[in-house]
C-alpha cells in the first residue's frame, strides 16, 4: 500500500477507534470470556451456561417471537446482526452498578475479542437506539453521541 493512502485510511478511521470506550480494565483469561450459545433477539442472548444476558444502555427493536406485539421493524435484522457478530463466539462481560434486571437477566456491556464494544456498535450501525435505566448509566454520554451520529448518517433505523 502507497503511504499516501495508508495515511488517508487512518484519517478515515482514527475518529472511530478513537471515540469508542477503553475497554473494560480487567485481566485478559480464558475464564473473563463467556461463550455466546445463541442471540434472542437484537439486544438479547443466551451464554452456554443458560445464563440469559440483556445488553446495557440500548433497546433493538422487537422480532415477530417477542412477547411483545409492537416494533417490529428492523426487528429481525437487528437481531441477524447480533448474530452475525456474537454467536458460537466467546465475549468479555462488563457489568454496571445493577448486575441484574427484574427478570433475572445479567446486565452487561459485551465486548469481543477483538476489542470492538458490542453496545456502541449495534447503535451507532442504527441497529439499536439509547434506552437508560439508572444507575447503570456508565457509557450513557457515548452511546447517545453514536445515536445522533448513526440518526444523521441515516444508518438501520434512521434509514427513513
Amino acid at each position: 500500500m502507497r503511504a499516501s493512502a495508508f495515511v488517508y485510511l487512518v484519517l478515515i478511521f482514527m475518529p472511530f477507534a478513537c471515540s469508542l470506550p477503553p475497554r473494560p480494565e480487567t485481566a485478559e483469561s480464558a475464564s473473563d470470556l463467556y461463550y455466546v450459545e445463541e442471540v434472542t433477539d437484537g439486544d438479547t442472548f443466551v451464554l452456554k451456561d443458560g445464563e440469559k444476558v440483556r445488553l446495557i444502555g440500548i433497546d433493538a427493536p422487537e422480532t415477530p417471537q417477542s412477547y411483545k406485539q409492537r416494533n417490529f421493524h428492523y426487528g429481525i435484522e437487528a437481531r441477524d446482526y447480533l448474530e452475525e457478530l456474537i454467536e458460537s463466539r466467546r465475549v468479555k462481560l462488563e457489568f454496571d452498578r445493577e448486575k441484574r434486571d427484574r427478570y433475572g437477566r445479567l446486565l452487561a456491556y459485551v465486548w469481543l475479542e477483538s476489542g470492538l464494544f458490542i453496545n456502541a456498535h449495534l447503535i451507532r450501525e442504527g441497529y439499536a437506539r439509547v434506552v437508560t435505566f439508572p444507575p447503570n448509566v456508565k457509557y450513557h454520554d457515548e452511546l447517545i453521541r453514536f445515536e445522533d451520529e448513526a440518526r444523521k448518517a441515516k444508518r438501520g433505523l434512521w434509514k427513513k
